[in-house]
């Protein structure tokens, strides 16, 4: 079989599937937590875990500690505003504290007990890709973005930074964690707000405490925004110097630029759409919302991550994202609401809507 992939064919061919036995992990944290905080802490740990404790298991643990204070969150603010108990924002800190801890000791005990694997890499990164939506929806809580466009930005920019380093990591073949960065630091960081929340209350994220006319929250957004566009530009240069290092054309730059596109095409759109809706889900259901896109989006990154270490081209526009895209077809003829819909438009020009 010819070693290509197929957009709408398997995800990777036999002889691709092959290269998993030979891939080799290679990246670097130089978090300055990690290094002289954190680190020495879960390698003590780790030696109190049995020899017979697989690596995914600690993964999964992670990942449903994040599911489990979601869960919470959602329960008490299902429109990602409002109070919540404070003792659930104390579980939101530790949630997060926790699945950092599980997600650096699952690589330690994979090499403790000889397990290390190409699919215990996949799986971790999955699992690291799901995390991104379900800790980012329960914050969204948190920081009472509420049930518009905040808490979709707020998503969106979680996303865009966990998308520009799974890219980088393809082009380049290594992941390269800075000094100061997103899942040791930043984690730590937002684990700090959530307690201030459980202290203050979350009326505070509301209040104009600056005198500037400009709500913490929005305060909070948008250095977030900045930092993301930060981090996203270095990934830029890194992803267009191996590029350059290969002796990668003008093409392969506008290649790599592509990528990401169809999956916040569809992101944006879904966006625009639930906006529009005449019924207002976005404002009635948002977390169904962001959970759609968020599945959407960590099968995008898991199969991202396949091609890397499969040494595969990637296809960004496969099976799943053709169907949201016809879901967002479907959006726009029948819904009645500009600017998406069609339906609206077709009766404008006196001409005859499709019949839903």
């Amino acid at each position: 079989m010819n070693r290509r992939t197929r957009y709408f064919g398997k995800y990777l061919t036999e002889e691709s599937a092959k290269q998993l036995k030979s891939y080799q992990f290679k990246g670097c944290d130089r978090s300055i937590m990690l290094q002289y905080v954190t680190n020495p802490i879960y390698n003590r740990i780790v030696l109190t875990f049995p020899l017979w404790l697989a690596p995914n298991v600690v993964t999964l643990a992670g990942l449903v500690c994040a599911i489990v204070s979601n869960g919470i969150m959602m329960y008490f603010c299902p429109l990602l505003d409002g109070p919540a108990p404070r003792w659930a924002y104390v579980v939101q800190a530790a949630a997060l504290l926790s699945y950092q801890a599980l997600d650096a000791m699952d690589g330690k005990q994979a090499r403790r007990t000889g397990s290390s694997s190409a699919l215990g890499m996949l799986f971790d990164h999955g699992c690291d890709a799901l995390n991104a939506t379900v800790s980012s929806i329960a914050l969204c809580a948190t920081f009472q973005l509420g049930a518009g466009w905040i808490s979709f930005v707020f998503w969106l920019i979680t996303t865009l930074v966990f998308y520009g380093a799974t890219l980088e990591e393809f082009y380049t073949g290594e992941l390269r964690l800075g000094r100061i960065n997103g899942p040791n630091e930043g984690l730590a960081i937002v684990a700090s707000l959530n307690i201030l929340t459980a202290i203050v209350g979350p009326e505070f994220w509301k209040l104009d405490v600056f005198g500037i006319g400009v709500s913490c929250r929005i305060i909070f957004l948008a250095t977030d925004l900045v930092l993301a566009l930060c981090t996203v530009t270095q990934n830029g240069y890194f992803i267009f110097k191996a590029i350059r290092k290969s002796n990668g054309g003008v093409w392969k730059h506008l290649e790599a630029l592509s990528r990401p596109l169809p999956f916040y095409t569809v992101a944006l759109l879904a966006f625009a759409w639930a906006e529009c809706s005449p019924s207002g889900i976005m404002s009635r259901h948002p977390v169904l919302l962001l959970w759609c896109l968020g599945l959407l989006f960590s099968k995008t990154i898991t199969q991202l991550m396949l091609n890397h270490v499969c040494h595969e081209e990637y296809h960004p526009v496969g099976k799943t994202m053709s169907a949201m895209a016809l879901l967002l077809l479907h959006a726009a003829l029948f819904s009645a609401a500009p600017p998406l819909g069609l339906a609206r438009w077709l009766k404008l020009a006196g001409l005859p809507a499709p019949a839903a």
